[in-house]
């Protein structure tokens, strides 16, 4: 997962080490803005390692945020005669002020569409066949976007980050 702050349009992802889900002391922070944007926001936390996630039912992590929003999962991918060729696939959670477990299964993950439209080619690819292969992970993230949340400033804290059978 991204460490250390980095700066990307309007949101920035590090470590913090004072908080952090069932005494851990330490979880992801996303600090974003989605106020006056004219363009969408994808503020996430991302992990580009390939991934096999064929025996696994879904993940699970706990969120916590400044205020009640709609976060998103994002997950991508690949074709395994080409992995060029990907699919976007995406599942919503609400978070809440305090620690709050999130369970997503991979079944309801359902394909993003506005990849399908023009999202593939800005990653340099072709959009795939809509198949949801767990053996080809790509990408995940787990963020929040300006569409599905009001036009706030804030952060967002994501901790014990699993997979489950």
């Amino acid at each position: 997962w991204n460490t250390g702050y980095k700066r990307k349009g309007n949101f920035r992802v590090g470590l913090t080490t004072t908080d952090g889900a069932e005494n851990s002391k330490q979880s992801l922070e996303l600090r974003f803005n989605l106020k006056e944007s004219a363009h969408k926001i994808l503020a996430k936390a991302e992990n580009r390692k390939k991934r096999d996630l064929y025996f696994y039912s879904g993940i699970e992590f706990y969120v916590k945020s400044t205020q009640l929003l709609t976060g998103k999962i994002w997950m991508v991918t690949s074709n395994p005669d080409n992995p060029n060729i990907m699919d976007a696939w995406i599942g919503n959670f609400d978070t809440d002020t305090q620690w709050k477990k999130v369970r997503i299964p991979f079944d309801s993950l359902t394909i993003g569409r506005g990849w399908i439209k023009k999202g593939a080619k800005k990653y340099g690819a072709k959009c795939g066949d809509q198949i949801l292969r767990l053996d080809r992970i790509e990408i995940l993230s787990i963020g929040l976007t300006n569409w599905d949340n009001p036009p706030v400033k804030g952060r967002m804290w994501i901790d014990k980050i699993r997979f489950y059978q």
